[in-house]
């Protein structure tokens, strides 16, 4: 028996409506960010799940279409990206500016082949815009 997320209800309730063909990858996804830090909250934003720390959003998925994409971003507001870097060793992050980046899941097998490195990525993405 799997353990319950200890998330917002919120959320809850939106993925309990959601019709989304990776919907099993994006409850797991959710489940297994909730799970890697403590720290981490969430809620609805752009009509999807948004990962925050420290109150400021981080993570957004975006579920337009048939994929499931993480935008990792440095929160609302526009900050200095003078000496912002990130490494990624895994290569599935898609730079859009200096400071923002997506990851897409195509399919389910997509997701599991990168669930470890997905989640990883997210909880040092968390530290780093800290």
């Amino acid at each position: 028996m799997k353990a319950k997320v200890s998330g917002s209800d919120a959320v809850s309730a939106f993925i309990a409506e959601l019709a989304h063909p990776l919907k099993a990858s994006l409850v797991d996804a959710r489940e297994a960010i909730m799970a890697s830090h403590r720290a981490i909250t969430e809620h609805v934003k752009w009509n999807a799940p948004s990962f925050c720390w420290e109150g400021d959003d981080r993570v957004t998925m975006n579920l337009r279409g048939d994929t499931l994409t993480f935008v990792f971003h440095r929160g609302v507001k526009k900050k200095e990206t003078t000496g912002f870097s990130f490494p990624d060793a895994t290569g599935l992050m898609k730079w859009a500016a200096a400071d923002r980046a997506t990851v897409t899941i195509a399919s389910p097998a997509e997701w599991k082949k990168h669930k470890k490195a997905i989640v990883t990525l997210v909880g040092k993405w968390m530290k780093a815009t800290a």
